[in-house]
């Protein structure tokens, strides 16, 4: 798709503007880009978006990034949407958000044929659930933004696009726009749609930055994985449109400094993302002690930023590596400061234009500043400015400042005596998750003497057992031997090992069919607490004719578990059902060392008998191992973020056409593929089915 530029790293680079690091060339650079600037406005016209009705967007700093399955978000427990637990950890930590945005349904594109709309009707309380949540968010001053992924296929049932799709999404549940995932802005007609039927208020943010012809689509762009100049350097897209809002966003980056400072030198926002898609990135104490002060000075100050005269570099560092830049509002400067010099400064920040008659105050710490020399027209600063740190130089007329003022500046001094200013030791880019995965603790069954009819037993074994996975953006098990970081080992296949101890185990001959479930619904009455998508595929409840044998899926983790207790059995562990599925001599497919698609369920419309691939079974004499359908096992996790389950052998749905998408089709024995969980409705899909388990 020829707009899926996200991290592209020609566009990326379209979007920044580097500055020279010689201090004799700013002038003629900042020059240059007056220039350029004023032909380019004259050339692309005014902006598309509206700037009256969407000006609240351009002071939308702190913008989190937020997993709709996140615990933190919706309790796993109740289903209950916890927006001010959210909220009030975002105050504590990162001094609030201004946006969020409610990141859908990936990575689990493509786990079965749903299009991405459907997860938020499957969200607790549905659609309804999501709208009283944005009225909650909107209590609380934040506003809401839920993502669209154009490479994501599927189309809702009645709608012209999935863009009209999105348009009724906004509208219905009270949003305040759309972020476009791997997109650089919207089509005309997409953001005319919005607009005309959701209210010129509702914005558009792109993941890539904001493409220039046609130019103005959107009022927030992202500026991300950028390697600055020794010099900060600025964005493109707000040199051209002040109204224009770049966040700055490193994904999986422990401590951002560059990019916060960034962020400040350029009146910018930043990305607050921990929930990598499932993997959990923490920030440094320190990082999140300077977004605390950060993200308050640049809301208070937002007109000197958007309306102000800018005039980035002027120069007026106390040394190499510090550099200054202003911003004037009716005649008040505010200088910009970031300290790129390696350590703290204890005494001479920055020499700048000043006259006497003025106290200085650093709008980021709050403290005010020592005038060491003023002469000629300019003053000389003191004060400390903390390594890799930033200052905002403010001058006061003596005497008593304004009471709003000097609220904030008290709150200032407040939140910085707080802070954690020391560097965390460098472990490289790539930090491995802090967070470790809890595994969910399985009793054994009622022990039984003989193996049942039905099931056969699984080979002991003791040693060390592999597991392969691509590695994907959500990772895969902390804590293992040979984890690795999602971005050293992105869309490979890697291995996970960990030792194994098996024995005395069966496991059912074939995953449960439609007809099994049939008699233990019969049997029981069970009714899940929440009935949405439980068995999508009967009709009137009962499977529909000729389905019988085939396995049963629109099953969530629950739901197997309450079978497999009534049937006195458990679900296997995922090392149990891997070694009963592998091929001869330990080979990774049921029948041996090669994928064949004559022995498996593999790239059809739809799911096959247990029984329909008899030379596919494995060494052990398991049916139905690979392909058809994948199988959920006892191996759910979480690190009190995200919830997540291993499933195993494939399915009969497979789709090309991007790597962002979940694997598909058959797998062999040896492969786990990670499934995040959030609730029955969500978690139920056409793919998945299990067999149990029982211990002898």
């Amino acid at each position: 798709m020829d707009q899926l530029v996200a991290t592209d790293d020609a566009s990326l680079k379209k979007g920044f503007l580097p500055a020279p690091e010689n201090p004799a060339d700013w002038p003629r650079w900042r020059s240059e880009l007056r220039a350029w600037a004023d032909s380019r406005r004259a050339e692309l016209g005014p902006v598309r978006y509206d700037p009256a009705a969407q000006a609240w967007a351009s002071r939308c700093y702190a913008q989190g990034f937020v997993m709709l399955w996140d615990h933190e978000l919706i309790d796993h427990h109740d289903g209950s949407w916890k927006v001010d637990r959210l909220l009030d950890r975002a105050e504590r930590d990162f001094g609030g958000y201004d946006l969020v945005v409610l990141w859908n349904n990936y990575p689990l594109s493509g786990v079965d044929a749903r299009h991405q709309l459907a997860y938020f009707d499957l969200l607790p309380g549905g659609r309804a659930g999501l709208r009283e949540a944005v009225e909650r968010f909107h209590a609380r001053g934040v506003r809401v933004l839920v993502d669209h992924k154009p490479w994501v296929p599927g189309l809702p049932e009645g709608c012209a696009s999935v863009e009209d799709a999105f348009v009724d999404l906004v509208a219905e549940c009270g949003l305040d726009g759309i972020y476009l995932d791997c997109s650089d802005g919207p089509a005309d007609a997409f953001r005319e749609a919005l607009a005309t039927r959701a209210g010129p208020e509702r914005i558009f943010i792109s993941e890539a930055p904001a493409r220039l012809e046609p130019f103005g689509h959107e009022i927030g762009s992202w500026q991300q994985f950028t390697d600055d100049s020794a010099v900060p350097g600025t964005y493109r897209n707000r040199w051209l449109d002040r109204r224009h809002l770049v966040y700055e966003s490193r994904r999986y980056f422990h401590d951002p400094m560059r990019e916060l400072q960034r962020a400040w030198m350029n009146g910018g926002g930043f990305v607050v993302w921990e929930n990598v898609f499932g993997y959990w990135a923490a920030y440094s104490a320190r990082s999140k002690s300077w977004m605390r002060l950060l993200f308050p000075a640049l809301r208070h100050f937002s007109d000197w930023f958007i309306e102000g005269e800018w005039e980035p570099h002027l120069g007026g560092g106390s040394a190499p590596g510090v550099t200054v830049s202003r911003w004037t509002l009716a005649g008040v400067p505010l200088h910009t400061v970031a300290n790129r010099r390696g350590h703290a400064l204890d005494k001479t920040i920055a020499t700048i234009p000043g006259e006497p008659g003025h106290r200085w105050v650093d709008v980021i710490s709050g403290r005010e500043l020592e005038v060491l020399e003023a002469k000629e027209g300019t003053v000389r600063l003191g004060g400390r400015l903390e390594r890799d740190g930033c200052a905002g130089l403010l001058p006061l007329p003596e005497g008593p400042a304004d009471p709003a003022l000097e609220a904030f500046l008290q709150a200032q001094r407040e939140r910085c005596a707080r802070g954690d200013w020391a560097p965390p030791a460098w472990e490289g880019e790539h930090r491995r998750t802090e967070l470790p995965h809890i595994l969910r603790q399985v009793s054994p069954t009622p022990r039984v003497a003989q193996v049942p009819p039905g099931m056969l037993p699984v080979p002991d074994f003791e040693g060390w057992m592999t597991t392969r996975y691509r590695m994907r953006e959500c990772g895969y098990i902390a804590g293992v031997v040979d984890e690795k970081h999602v971005y050293d080992a992105f869309e490979k296949t890697c291995p996970c090992s960990r030792p194994v101890r098996i024995r005395r185990v069966a496991l059912d001959v074939y995953p449960v069919t439609n007809d099994d479930f049939a008699a233990f619904l019969g049997a029981t009455g069970y009714q899940p607490r929440d009935p949405r998508q439980f068995l999508a595929h009967w009709t009137e409840g009962r499977p529909p004719a000729g389905l019988g044998r085939h396995p049963v899926v629109y099953v969530s983790l629950g739901d197997a578990r309450a079978y497999a207790r009534w049937a006195g059995k458990r679900l296997p562990r995922e090392e149990e059902w891997q070694q009963a599925a592998l091929g001869p001599g330990g080979a990774p497919w049921p029948w041996g060392e090669d994928f064949d698609p004559a022995r498996c369920r593999h790239g059809a419309s739809g799911t096959a008998p247990v029984d329909a691939h008899p030379a596919g079974i494995s060494a052990a004499g398991f049916h139905d191992c690979s392909g058809n359908v994948w199988e959920m096992t006892e191996s759910e996790r979480t690190d009190d973020h995200t919830r997540y389950q291993i499933l195993k052998g494939g399915c009969w749905h497979h789709v090309e056409g991007s790597h962002w998408l979940f694997d598909t089709g058959a797998r062999p024995a040896d492969w786990g593929a990670k499934h995040i969980l959030l609730c029955d409705a969500w978690d139920r899909c056409a793919t998945v089915g299990f067999r149990c388990a029982v211990d002898l």
